[in-house]
């Protein structure tokens, strides 16, 4: 069940949009001026936010501004109800915080229709918000893999050149190793040739 909270001094206001929003599902709060809006606001945390802008002590505008200031309210949605209608009016509005405007004499279903689109646009926001969260925590995770694979790879592929090296160098003291053997063969077959030679020439 969403939580609607009013802020207005006007009782007739409050009594009429009270019974209507109740009658659609909705708890619904009242505040009388714009400081107790803002207590029942940090307590409650309500879903929508109906404002008032010309009330005694701080107008709509001041409240609204002071609500998008704080941690714990600004993601509300805040929708003014005025008589207001001028567009430097409703400019200033929107440049306080507020999402939406309805004017006065307020029109219930009007107000209950505004109301009902910005609670699904906020769950929807919310909606994507959380899945940009799990993505960013899919994606971190995924980047952590990677880089951990990289690393195995990148130790395997040193040590396969390290092998690599290893064996070029076992190959070549190989290479090395037959060479001195055929020059020492080659010296002992002079050598023996030698022998015989003069064995031949003493005619032994």
């Amino acid at each position: 069940m969403a939580t609607i909270l009013i802020i207005d001094d006007t009782p007739t206001n409050l009594g009429v949009m009270v019974g209507h929003l109740e009658a659609q599902g909705y708890r619904v709060l009242i505040a009388q001026d714009g400081e107790e809006g803002l207590q029942r606001a940090e307590l409650t945390h309500p879903d929508v936010i109906l404002l008032d802008v010309m009330m005694p002590g701080a107008n709509g505008f001041e409240i609204c501004r002071r609500l998008k200031s704080r941690a714990s309210t600004r993601e509300i949605p805040v929708i003014f109800m005025t008589s207001l209608t001028e567009t430097r009016d409703k400019l200033a509005g929107f440049a306080a915080g507020a999402v939406d405007y309805v004017t006065k004499p307020l029109q219930p279903e009007e107000v209950i229709a505004r109301v009902d689109t910005h609670l699904k646009l906020h769950a929807a926001q919310t909606q994507l918000e959380g899945q940009n969260t799990l993505l960013a925590m899919y994606r971190e995770d995924l980047e952590s893999q990677v880089a951990e694979r990289t690393a195995a790879l990148y130790d395997a592929n040193r040590r396969l050149r390290a092998e690599v090296a290893e064996r070029e160098r076992a190959e070549q003291e190989v290479r090395r190793l037959n060479e001195e053997l055929e020059t020492r063969l080659a010296e002992s077959n002079g050598l023996i040739e030698a022998l015989l030679t003069y064995a031949l020439w003493r005619g032994v």
